[in-house]
């Protein structure tokens, strides 16, 4: 009978053990994985990308994947990956007694504007009312302190307390504390270092095609700094990084900073937190953290697991602002899926040309509305001296075609929140069209005042 009894109890525990869920990770066929990645970046027509999976102990699955592929050693564009690293540094002259988190920003750079009233957590948390794209040399809380508000600023600002505290510029500090100790020889925070490294050119899209360019330095802008998003790196140096939380790799803070940096968040969305440079993500078999980046050529996600002690990075050389991006992001919420254990997406997605088809044709449209009365202006001069002058009805007409529709479209970026220089940056086809536009549009008004002026004043001549 105890016999009997201990083999149930051997056969329930078996079946217990078979059905208790494993980890997301355990369940990825790599196989599975790597069609699933060339499948996606091919429809995305991606030049370059490479994809690392890291365990606490090493590599478990690298590939190269588009067009024209690239090598894993070589450094590019991180984009907002960059904060997590300035995060560490952060959290690292912390743990050695030289900021305190807590303490004020005007601690440390003294006379800056409301230095006074924002700390160094709300900084790492968002959550310092700064709006984005503002400089570092003028600032102002127009947003709700105590709430996040994602800001490149706030980590600009933190690159600039690494400097002050540590009396070394950012990238110094960073490669001498981080970077070396982690064995990291393809990271940097100097273009100049990264280009005699092999920095790999990114690609910005032009209507649908992807064109190699040389964006060069950040413009100066005072948010675009290498602490915020302008750091380069290669795969494989970031598939070492991510081990630093998986609790792999040399301890360049401790595990209770780690820990920190993970667990100390902020509300952000309604199904994620905000930590030090990573997103908490929720709803998901275990926990899991991910970050995104976009620079004006790249694009790149990272996110890890450390229940399972799994990290994923994927790094793209091409920045592809209206369709692009966003069948990168399903191709990023697919990998976290498959590894934490969820299905991944299968619902029906446009194409990659006929995204764009529909992008060109409506850049394409707006274009045609100055274009054509540019072509037509003999035909408009005709119509003027047959009606006469209508002086009244004219000037409304040109004053409401060549002067308010051009400059509503032209303000238009600035009152949905994107300035100039990043509307140029992170979608230059589309920067290129609204200038055009107004710019013809403007043009064209002041050729039919003139030819009004000539039809409808004797002395001036019949126009055309």
């Amino acid at each position: 009978m105890r016999r009997l009894r201990g083999l149930l109890v051997l056969t329930l525990a078996a079946l217990l053990v078979g059905a208790w869920p494993t980890p997301g990770w355990a369940e990825v066929s790599y196989a599975g994985l790597d069609s699933f990645l060339r499948a996606e970046f091919a429809a995305a027509h991606t030049p370059g990308a490479g994809v690392q999976v890291v365990g606490r102990d090493g590599v478990l699955f690298e590939q190269t994947y588009g067009t024209e592929g690239m090598p894993l050693d070589a450094p590019l564009g991180i984009g907002s990956l960059s904060k997590s690293f300035t995060a560490v540094a952060i959290t690292q002259l912390a743990e050695r007694g030289q900021l305190r988190l807590d303490g004020y920003l005007a601690d440390y750079l003294p006379g800056i504007a409301v230095g006074d009233q924002i700390t160094i957590r709300q900084l790492l948390h968002h959550t310092s009312g700064l709006q984005d794209y503002q400089s570092t040399d003028h600032l102002t809380i127009n947003g709700t302190p105590g709430v996040h508000k994602y800001a490149g600023v706030n980590y600009a600002l933190l690159g600039e307390v690494v400097a002050a505290v540590s009396g070394l510029d950012y990238g110094t500090y960073l490669h001498d504390n981080v970077l070396a100790p982690l064995g990291l020889r393809h990271t940097f925070a100097s273009r100049r270092e990264a280009l005699a490294d092999g920095l790999l050119l990114g690609h910005r899209n032009y209507f649908g095609f992807p064109i190699v360019e040389d964006i060069g330095e950040p413009e100066g802008h005072g948010y675009t700094s290498a602490a915020e998003g302008y750091l380069m790196s290669s795969v494989t140096d970031m598939g070492t990084y991510l081990r630093l939380f998986l609790g792999g790799g040399p301890p360049v803070i401790s595990r209770a900073s780690v820990e920190t940096i993970l667990t100390d968040t902020v509300p952000a969305s309604a199904t994620g937190r905000y930590g030090y440079g990573w997103f908490a993500l929720s709803g998901y078999r275990e926990p899991a953290w991910e970050h995104s980046g976009t620079a004006e050529a790249y694009q790149s996600e990272m996110f890890i697991l450390p229940e399972s002690g799994i990290g994923v990075v994927i790094l793209i050389n091409n920045a592809d602002f209206l369709v692009g991006q966003r069948m990168m992001s399903r191709l990023f919420h697919g990998v976290l899926q498959d590894f934490a254990g969820e299905r991944q997406l299968t619902s029906p997605r446009a194409g990659y040309w006929t995204q764009h088809i529909v992008v060109d044709v409506a850049l394409l449209l707006l274009l045609a509305t100055v274009v054509v009365p540019l072509a037509r202006v003999r035909r408009w001069t005709k119509k003027v001296r047959e009606r006469g002058s209508r002086r009244a009805w004219t000037i409304v007409w040109l004053t409401w075609w060549h002067v308010a529709w051009p400059t509503g479209l032209l303000l238009s970026p600035l009152v949905i929140g994107y300035p100039y220089f990043v509307l140029r940056g992170f979608s230059p086809d589309s920067f290129l069209v609204l200038v055009t536009t107004t710019g013809v549009a403007y043009a064209t008004g002041v050729l039919k005042l003139v030819l009004w002026w000539r039809c409808t004043t004797p002395t001036r001549g019949t126009g055309l």
